[in-house]
């Protein structure tokens, strides 16, 4: 047995922690009761149960880390530079909104007129081809138009893109690239993350992968929770899953001018967005995924999108009630006061990711939409909204730290939540997420030892300090996985 001793925590009456065989096996013990237990002297740093990450793309992000880093890219002179010197065929990150030109087909051309050239935009819903990568994207004729002709794919269309960079990878590779990203996760006190993974732009054999993962009885892996992303229910079922979704696309995003909006974007009023789904199909889909047990997760962003998503859900939920389905929504980053009431109403829990605010909030998101306020953390918690904190990784790298932060320091002061809000977002809340309360999100006897000890208290620092503090050890089912 170990015992934690001289720490703060969120909870301020706690001042031991014994755990032994992976589980928390008592709070508050005299030490000197247990004389051939491990004593831990943590010297007052923060105790916090491991963080949970509810929103990340960790297997495909992983992989993607070999694609040339394109997110320090100012224009296409820097995107041209940055793609020749890595002399790699796919790049990811770029960020075009602020940029004088929009790159095309033609930069990727200007890189190579032999080889076939991708690169991915920063919030992965569009993506750009030169010529010969073109050729090699089997996109149907009802998604071509002038943009794909000019080497442009978004929505839809981007999927067909995705697609032909993901037949690439092997297992292997998928091993290696998983093994490289759980020590990153590791380092930023996440030992839980919510793997949002395949689709119709990766297929099934990430799905195949991460069931693995999430079944792998190594204690001191991550601990994965899978949602897979696919609409058939079938597969779902026949491999004894509990969920479905995850990012099913419902709408794009701000920054590709592709979240569906209930009025123009501010920056390109003859833009509105799409909607992804027909209110039937999406009905449909989720009336058969309720009927089935399966909790359901989408990605909705823009105002259109997301009222419809609560449209649906209040439908489903009003003809077939049920106080435990713990249905999601994915961002949510605008919504009216009547579509966060129906969210409110039928108990859809939100998973939302901050940091898109400290890195957009004043500017990209200011450009697109003008006045209109994203992200309404406060208004969401007030209706008693559960709000689940993640980073989308890969559109923002693991960093529950900076994930607070964000939370707390909204560019929105009228948006801006607690600390300890902010807190339960990533350990508590997101528990509750996936039906796993009784395993991790808080300190409790009875739950798996997973721990983080961070450099300063969360309750005490300076507000716009909470970004600095420092992850100074990780545990992983009482193992330490990660040391500062």
């Amino acid at each position: 047995m170990k015992i934690f001793i001289n720490f703060d925590s969120i909870d301020e009456k706690l001042n031991t922690v014994s755990f032994a065989n992976g589980k928390i096996c008592g709070i508050n013990k005299n030490p000197l009761d247990f004389p051939f237990a491990e004593i831990i002297d943590l010297k007052g740093h923060f105790l916090s149960c491991g963080f949970i990450d509810s929103h990340t793309h960790f297997l495909h992000s992983a992989l993607e880390k070999s694609y040339t880093n394109l997110n320090h890219s100012k224009n296409n002179e820097d995107l041209i530079e940055l793609m020749r010197k890595s002399a790699k065929n796919i790049g990811y990150g770029y960020d075009s909104s602020c940029w004088s030109k929009e790159p095309n087909k033609n930069i990727l051309n200007e890189i190579s007129k032999t080889e076939p050239i991708f690169i991915i935009r920063k919030d992965y819903h569009s993506g750009i081809a030169n010529d010969i990568a073109i050729k090699k994207i089997n996109i149907p004729k009802e998604l071509q138009n002038k943009e794909t002709e000019n080497g442009i794919f978004k929505g839809r269309a981007f999927i067909y893109l995705s697609r032909t960079i993901s037949s690439q990878f092997t297992d292997s590779d998928r091993e290696d690239a998983f093994l490289r990203e759980e020590k990153v996760a590791f380092s930023k006190g996440v030992t839980t993350v919510h793997a949002l993974e395949g689709g119709d732009g990766w297929g099934y054999d990430d799905i195949e992968f991460m069931i693995k993962k999430e079944q792998d009885k190594n204690n001191n892996h991550l601990n994965i929770i899978l949602y897979p992303q696919t609409v058939n229910i079938n597969w779902v079922k026949e491999r004894n899953l509990k969920r479905i979704g995850g990012c099913l696309l419902l709408d794009g995003s701000f920054g590709s001018h592709t979240a569906s909006l209930l009025n123009p974007y501010s920056d390109a009023p003859q833009k509105t967005g799409e909607l992804y789904f027909s209110d039937r199909a999406l009905m449909s889909f989720i009336e058969r995924s309720h009927k089935s047990n399966l909790q359901t997760a989408f990605h909705a962003i823009g105002d259109k999108a997301t009222k419809q998503l609560a449209d649906i859900y209040d439908k489903i939920l009003t003809k077939y009630p049920s106080k435990n389905s713990r249905h999601r929504i994915e961002h949510c980053e605008l919504a009216t006061d009547e579509t966060l009431k129906k969210f409110s109403k039928n108990n859809i829990f939100v998973s939302v990711q901050p940091v898109f605010e400290y890195f957009w909030g004043e500017n990209m998101y200011r450009k697109r939409l003008g006045n209109r306020i994203t992200n309404r953390y406060r208004d969401m918690i007030d209706l008693g909204l559960n709000l689940a904190g993640g980073s989308d990784f890969n559109v923002t790298e693991i960093n529950p730290i900076l994930g607070i932060h964000s939370a707390v320091n909204h560019p929105t002061p009228s948006q801006r939540i607690s600390v300890k809000q902010a807190y339960y977002m990533f350990t508590k809340n997101a528990s509750f997420l996936s039906y796993d309360e009784n395993n991790i999100g808080s300190i409790d006897i009875g739950k798996n030892a997973d721990f983080v000890i961070l450099s300063d208290n969360l309750l005490k620092i300076e507000k716009s300090k909470i970004k600095d503090i420092k992850v100074i050890s990780t545990y992983r089912n009482g193992s330490k996985v990660f040391i500062q």
